[in-house]
């Protein structure tokens, strides 16, 4: 009796890492002009686990509080309106506190780049809002990890050149921050990289000039301009192509292009930089989008 050949069944691959996989991290941020990827919002999980140990991006400190967003995330609606009441309540509490205890807040608001707020369903909170944020000084002591942009006219959506400076000085910025904590921290980031749970991932060339940028501002732009070139370049190689360029792409060649392309979100780092000094110290600097072109 003749016996039927099996047909061999390809083993299916997960995308599952077993245990001892090392977990491949990144200590830089991949410039995106229009939002962070999901592999981004990933990667910043893992360099928070790799510094902190938590297994969390945003850890809760309570396990109450963690097994109640796990059912919430799991799509329970029970657990998560509960999230919803009681970081409403905590934000009011917040919000009392700003008023009882001051300089308490002041202090810790100075030091964060997020502030909890309730908004309701009528119109006019944002004046309110803005108007506690300077009271408080939100983010006034931590200019290396969020810079403060300047607020110009129009809606950046309809400056292209804006949008993309905003998002460049934020890339290099978060990268800088993260190079600079691998050099304060080198004897504990070998002895956890020596471990072999985790794996460095490959950096971009523009990586190594960040952590010894100074923090941003009128006076360090041009230097900050100059990775910003680079980054750019390198991470987005064919960036002319992209639909919010269509009208540069008038000129001969794709050099011309990038080149005109560049001069203009330089250009917006001026309309985007906060004036922290005076208008005569800011003319003798030199002005970026007069400069020769660096291409």
């Amino acid at each position: 009796m003749k016996v039927k050949p099996q047909k061999k069944v390809a083993k299916k691959v997960t995308s599952a890492k077993c245990p001892s996989c090392p977990h491949t991290i990144n200590f830089f941020s991949h410039f995106q002009p229009d939002s962070r990827s999901n592999k981004e919002i990933e990667n910043a999980v893992l360099v928070s686990g790799f510094f902190t140990g938590a297994n969390k991006l945003f850890p809760l400190h309570l396990p109450e509080l963690e097994n109640m967003s796990e059912l919430a995330f799991a799509g329970n609606q029970a657990a998560a309106k509960f999230l919803v009441q009681i970081a409403t309540h905590l934000s009011f509490r917040i919000t009392m506190l700003e008023n009882q205890q001051p300089q308490v807040m002041r202090e810790i608001a100075r030091k964060q780049n997020v502030w909890p707020i309730v908004i309701d369903a009528n119109t006019g909170w944002e004046k309110e809002t803005l108007a506690r944020f300077e009271k408080l000084g939100l983010g006034q002591d931590i200019r290396d990890i969020d810079p403060l942009f300047r607020k110009a006219g129009g809606c950046d959506e309809n400056y292209p050149a804006r949008r993309w400076a905003k998002a460049a000085v934020r890339c290099v910025n978060r990268t800088r921050f993260l190079q600079r904590q691998l050099v304060s921290r080198k004897d504990s980031v070998d002895k956890k990289l020596g471990q072999g749970t985790w794996k460095r991932g490959v950096e971009p060339v523009w990586v190594s000039e960040t952590k010894d940028l100074p923090d941003y501002s009128i006076q360090t732009r041009p230097k900050w301009a100059d990775v910003i070139r680079k980054m750019i370049r390198e991470e987005l190689p064919e960036f002319h192509l992209r639909t919010e360029w269509k009208k540069e792409r008038s000129r001969n060649t794709k050099g011309e292009i990038q080149c005109a392309i560049l001069d203009d979100i330089i250009s917006a780092l001026t309309t985007i930089t906060r004036r922290e000094i005076d208008q005569s110290a800011e003319n003798s600097l030199p002005n970026s989008s007069t400069q020769p072109r660096g291409c």
